[in-house]
């Protein structure tokens, strides 16, 4: 099912404020868009999708943070997709886009999915 979530200005600058890389914020933009099931995602297949306008000013307050040839990198790489048949200020998320964990009682698997958030928060670290 396609979902749709809105966001605003206030929300972008509040996450960028509370993030510590570029690559943290767009793991925190990742959460925000897909908020009801986050802890239960295993895997991200493909990107939700904002307006050039969304991006831009997502782009431009991460940049007003962070080194903006490291943020376009990162965006480039894990950013949101561009659709400009979206209204400014929504997330699209298609159907599809990520794979929830199958078994959410087993710690283990738990502990895996969130390994691997961190690990791709820290491989930026490292850049």
């Amino acid at each position: 099912m396609t979902r749709m979530v809105s966001i605003s200005q206030e929300v972008v600058n509040n996450i960028v404020e509370k993030s510590d890389h570029p690559a943290q914020a767009i793991v925190e933009f990742m959460k925000f868009a897909v908020p009801d099931d986050w802890e239960n995602v295993k895997q991200i297949n493909r990107l939700p999708k904002v307006s050039r306008n969304t991006a831009l000013a997502i782009l431009e307050t991460l940049g007003n943070k962070f080194d903006k040839i490291k943020v376009n990198m990162l965006w480039l790489n894990s950013g949101f997709g561009i659709n400009n048949q979206i209204k400014d200020w929504v997330i699209l998320i298609p159907e599809g886009s990520y794979t929830l964990i199958k078994d959410t009682s087993d710690p283990i698997v738990e502990m895996m999915a969130k390994c691997e958030i961190e690990e791709f928060i820290n491989s930026y670290n490292d850049a």
